[in-house]
């Protein structure tokens, strides 16, 4: 067991004092340090919106939730076509069980910020016979799923999470007047483009069929983004909603029953596009009213909306429970926006604690209190005797859970105490001894409490004398606050306040008014707070103090805001509960370690044994950093190129180190990659294994990744057959006529013009390799998958984004690679089907035009190719050609508005040699050096690749080749008299020697010669022909923001594209094809 403790404690921290830089620290290394205990959590990975809420057959509650497992990102890519986004539950379903009606997304533009079309987001049914454990989707088809997927009116901004409930008071509503006459409705979250949101209702036809629904038309109608209140007490409505959810409550609980009157109806929703910061989400109810019009819709009036939480918080829905409970529960999203410790970490959300809601009732209120019929988040009533009362959502944790924390902790009850606001932080007399306990108070004003001279009083938490969280509230402007500002040492995470609004009542009694204590409940779980104020205002905060003497809690209280007052504050009804309860004590303590001690003795077996051979074998290696002894020195998770060329200039052209037994050699400067990779090029030419984005992610057969060996030799063979220079000098004509196509795009829509350059590139390439002549828009479904599995590539081919590149091992431990599995049978699935189609239609005689695909099956069994590989030599040809050559173009979009001298002289060549009134072609290349220069540069300037040859900025840099190399300038590679490209440069973007890109005669990012790009050339001469490109002013120019991937693309910019001679004759041109 020595071996064990040996493979965990190397991931231990020092958490005595301040951190230095954790992002060094290995992947999962800090799972346990600010992880939540006491609350419903996944095991590891990311999670979000709760889904499948019910409360099963034993009583127990079935919560199921989005997923992404092994990761701490939201998924680039769902692996069911019809992915699973939120949905909720009839208990009394398809064929009498539990069922799920939820929405499924096909791949194609979605959300609010989108032209999201019918089809991208549908309502789906799925039904479980063994209460939750399993469930089934009705298959797909016209009776079956989706079962609602036709939008009812245009121009929507979502159509997703159907919400399903009963409500008798909706039934005698509606009548039967609309035809439908079923038990059940359903609400669907949308809104209308440049309206607002809308949330539409559906009512079940017929109880005989659970997959038949009517539109009765939108059950609320807002115009956003705008607030209900103009005070701050009711958020925003936004452009959108999501989530939403419908119960009626009285003091009790849930009451269905329309013959209650004390029973108010609500409506909760989520809203997106309405706040700064928390993603631009809100997470509101309302109160509302129903109407209904002759032809069965409903209408609502909405009489108040309130904060459901006011924190990190979203995605929050109730559903009914026995005892007339209505059971609420949500996401609450970590702090950590630039994801800096996200790795670390290796988990990402968490649920929120489960809450019953009710009808909070605050009885006597004073009639001339300020405010009351103001609108806000509250509502009044006037009572039979003549009182007045204020009536609002109520919400405390259930008593499930605060029973169980306060059985499982240590409770200690600090007397009651007063302050007058002078003294600050006065810690309780017993401390807790960890970073989960609660405290419950009740604060009560004393003296004079007039809103100047009552203390700012609350609570401090998670306390030592570096890191502190108050949570406080000031009278003076009815905000319930949670101060981050010293939560923690880590600067990376969010430490802005979290903030509620929450007006404390004057209450009468008799002729004297008096204003409400403060009951205020406030669960520490590690990095989630929950604060529960007099029932009403809950902020979820998330807070990552990293010293481990930050334990500490206790009173604190400020002067009111003008620092002068005569009022004092009164702590009474104060319980520490220290401990709460760990909610999953049959998990391991970190559940991202392997599950058995086995295969954890067996990694730390394998580690020693490794790193001793290792150091036996040494022979002498180039110098560089030496970093941990087993997992090497520390690389940044962004741009580690930039670390890498820091070692260059300090160690020289040729670095070396080691990650446990893998030995990284970085030849970081031309002249070295020309004399090892070029004239030893027999040596260097095989490519070390890649585990995972080579054998697990690509199936050992994507071309750029696989190592030497009789697969190697017969991809090659098949495309040495098919991609010759002079046969991709056949396509040239192809490539001019995309190339217009592209120009035309610009000229009609050029703020897209990023867009624009994908599309002509997988116009061409779905041409070249599977025979679709159509043009092709960058949001197509089969360019948007191929996309993704190019950015999945990307972010595998990152140096240490997995370990077992390094640690070969960790492939036996269970699930470790499941993901890249996924992925990988999604992108050989998406393969297939392609060139699947094309051998139906050879199968069925039809034309089938020249191109790679049909070539492959024609001779697949010359070239001894299974079905699977030829279908990945195709598909992976088009992933690498069309990311790599749409990059390219914005590139050199990004050079020209950058640059606009050198622009300038582009296109006085391109005057001279071609003139105003004909096109530039490929006829004219030879002619045109300066538009060959100008894209060799872009390559040099910002270097892109297909995936698979680390290009690492440093040769493209190298001084003593390029001098001044931050500056754009294509004069370097032109001879001294400037009329002809230098054949001494080799253009690397693609590889060095014998292994350089397959690709490299490729129809798209295809060099077709030693030294040009034709299929860049013409889009350069072209778009500089056609256009002055121009700085946007209103939104300056990043040269240097890139994707954090190795396929490296520029994120989006925007320049503006002005038409260098009239439109109409620029677009008649155009036109000539």
């Amino acid at each position: 067991m020595q071996l064990v403790a040996l493979a965990v404690i190397i991931f231990l921290a020092d958490q005595s004092k301040p951190p230095g830089d954790l992002t060094s620290c290995p992947s999962s290394s800090l799972f346990s340090v600010w992880r939540p205990r006491a609350r419903f959590i996944a095991p590891e990975g990311w999670m979000n919106d709760p889904q499948g809420l019910y409360q099963r057959s034993d009583g127990s509650f079935h919560a199921g939730y989005q997923c992404h497992p092994e990761h701490y990102t939201w998924p680039s890519q769902l692996f069911d076509i019809r992915g699973v986004f939120d949905g909720s539950i009839m208990k009394n379903g398809y064929n009498g069980f539990p069922t799920t009606i939820y929405t499924g997304t096909f791949p194609s533009p979605l959300g609010s910020g989108t032209n999201e079309g019918v089809g991208a987001e549908t309502q789906n049914m799925a039904y479980t016979e063994d209460d939750g454990a399993s469930w089934i989707k009705l298959p797909f088809g016209t009776q079956d799923n989706p079962i609602i997927w036709q939008w009812p009116m245009n121009s929507l901004t979502g159509f997703r999470d159907p919400y399903i409930f009963t409500s008798p008071t909706l039934s005698k509503l509606s009548g039967n007047s609309s035809g439908a006459t079923g038990d059940h409705f359903l609400t669907i979250s949308s809104g209308i483009h440049g309206v607002g949101p809308r949330l539409l209702l559906y009512r079940q036809t017929s109880n005989d069929d659970v997959r038949a629904w009517t539109y009765l038309g939108p059950v609320i109608s807002v115009s956003g983004p705008a607030s209900f209140s103009s005070e701050g007490w009711s958020g925003n409505f936004g452009i959108n909603f999501e989530t939403a959810s419908v119960t009626r409550l009285n003091e009790e609980g849930e009451s269905l029953d329309p013959e209650d009157s004390s029973a108010v109806d609500f409506i909760g929703f989520g809203t997106e596009g309405g706040r700064d910061g928390y993603e631009g989400h809100w997470p509101l109810w309302s109160m509302v009213t129903y109407s209904a019009s002759t032809n069965g819709s409903i209408q609502t009036t909405i009489n108040a909306v309130g904060v459901v939480d006011w924190g990190r918080a979203y995605a929050t829905v109730p559903f009914p429970v026995e005892g007339n409970r209505s059971v609420l529960v949500g996401w609450t999203y970590e702090d950590d926006e630039s994801l800096a410790l996200a790795a670390q970490r290796s988990y990402q959300g968490a649920f929120t604690l489960f809450r019953d809601l009710f009808l909070k009732v605050v009885r006597n209120v004073d009639p001339n209190a300020p405010g009351l019929h103001s609108a806000g988040n509250w509502i009044t009533r006037t009572e039979p005797d003549g009182s007045v009362s204020v009536l609002t959502l109520g919400q405390r944790i259930v008593k499930e859970a605060t029973d169980e924390y306060r059985a499982k902790s240590v409770v200690s009850s600090p007397a009651p105490i007063t302050f007058d606001g002078s003294e600050g932080y006065v810690p309780f007399s017993t401390q807790p001894t960890g970073r989960f306990y609660a405290i419950q108070a009740t604060l009560t004003w004393t003296g004079s409490t007039a809103a100047g001279d009552m203390p700012i009083a609350g609570l401090r938490v998670l306390a030592s004398d570096s890191e502190w969280t108050n949570i406080q509230f000031q009278p003076a402007n009815e905000t319930l606050t949670v101060d981050r500002s010293h939560s923690s040492l880590i600067s990376s995470y969010g430490n802005n306040a979290d903030m509620a609004k929450l007006r404390l009542w004057p209450i009468l009694n008799g002729n004297t008014s008096t204003i409400q204590s403060l009951n205020l409940t406030v669960i520490v779980d590690n990095s989630a707070l929950e604060i529960y104020a007099n029932d009403v205002a809950v902020i979820t905060s998330r807070v990552y103090p990293w010293l481990s003497a930050s334990l500490g809690a206790g009173f604190f209280v400020l002067p009111p805001s003008n620092g002068v007052g005569s009022g004092g504050v009164k702590y009474e009804n104060v319980e520490l509960w220290d401990g709460l309860v760990n909610a999953w004590p049959s998990r391991p303590a970190d559940t991202t370690l392997p599950a058995t001690t086995l295969v954890v003795l067996a990694l730390a077996t394998w580690f020693l044994l490794q790193f001793r051979k290792a150091r036996l074998n040494t022979k002498p290696l180039p110098p560089g950093p030496k970093g941990h002894w087993l997992f090497g020195p520390a690389i940044p998770k962004e741009h580690p190129w930039l670390r890498f060329e820091e070692w260059i200039q300090e160690y020289g052209p040729v670095v070396s180190f080691r990650k446990g037994r893998q030995l990284t050699v970085i030849v970081g400067r031309y002249d070295a990659a020309v004399q090892i990779l070029e004239k030893e090029g027999a040596a260097t030419a095989d490519r070390p294994s890649n585990i995972a984005a080579g054998e697990t992610l690509s199936g050992g057969m994507r071309t750029l990744l696989i190592p030497n060996g009789e697969r190697l030799r017969k991809f090659r063979k098949a495309l040495h057959s098919q991609l010759r220079p002079n046969i991709a000098v056949e396509y040239q004509p192809l490539q001019q006529i995309n190339a217009q196509h592209h120009m035309l795009d610009l000229l009609r829509d050029p703020s897209n013009h990023m867009a624009h350059s994908q599309g002509y590139a997988a116009s061409l390439i779905l041409s070249l390799t599977y025979g679709i002549a159509a043009h092709t828009a960058s949001n197509d479904p089969i360019v948007r998958e191929v996309n993704d599995s190019q950015a999945n590539l990307g972010a595998a081919l990152v140096p240490g984004a997995w370990m077992v590149d390094s640690f070969p091992i960790l492939r036996l431990i269970p699930n470790y690679l499941l993901e890249l599995r996924r992925q990988h049978q999604v992108e050989l699935n998406l393969f297939k089907s392609q060139l699947e189609h094309v051998r139906e239609q050879m199968i069925a005689n039809k034309h089938v035009k020249a191109c790679f695909g049909r070539m492959l099956i024609e001779r697949q069994e010359e070239y001894k190719l299974t079905d699977d590989e030829a279908a990945y030599l195709a598909g992976s040809m088009f992933g690498a050609g069309a990311g790599t050559s749409a990059s390219a173009i914005s590139i050199m979009v990004m050079a020209a508005a950058t640059f606009p001298e050198v622009q300038k002289k582009v296109q006085e060549q391109l005057d001279s040699v071609v003139g105003p009134h004909k096109l530039p072609t490929f006829q004219d290349e030879f002619d045109l050096v300066q538009v060959t220069a100008f894209y060799l540069e872009t390559f040099r300037w910002r270097p892109v690749s297909a995936g698979g040859t680390t290009i690492i900025l440093s040769i493209a840099r190298d001084p003593a080749i390029f001098p001044d190399p931050e500056r754009f300038d294509p004069q370097r590679w032109l001879t001294a008299d400037g009329t002809k490209i230098r054949e001494d440069l080799k253009v690397f973007q693609f590889g060095f020697g014998r292994r350089v890109h397959t690709e490299i005669h490729c129809s798209l990012f295809a060099i077709f010669n030693p030294s040009f790009d034709r299929s860049l050339f013409i889009n350069t001469a072209l778009m500089l022909w056609s256009y002055r490109i121009l700085p946007d002013k209103k939104n300056p120019l990043d040269t240097m923001a890139f994707t954090n991937t190795a396929n490296t693309h520029p994120l989006p910019f925007s320049v503006r594209f002005e038409p260098r001679r009239d439109a109409k004759e620029l677009e008649k041109l155009l036109q000539e094809m």
